[in-house]
């Protein structure tokens, strides 16, 4: 299964983008999944997110089977 991993923060200062990362690796890892790409993305409130719709569209050419998000 092809994946692409996506991390959000609502502002540039969390440390959370790392772990929320390296816990996606290991979850699609674990299941022998292939990383297509890995998106991070900082913004706070903003209803528009380019990356996340970025993925959509790869998801939408089938160029990724499954968005890991957390």
């Amino acid at each position: 299964m092809k994946v692409a991993l996506y991390a959000r923060v609502s502002t540039a200062d969390q440390k959370s983008l790392k772990s929320q990362m390296d816990e996606m690796r290991r979850y699609a890892q674990g299941r022998k999944w292939e990383i297509i790409t890995e998106v991070k993305e900082v913004g706070s409130g903003g209803k528009t997110r380019p990356k996340r719709e970025e993925l959509m569209q790869m998801a939408r050419r089938r160029e990724i089977d499954c968005i890991i998000v957390w």
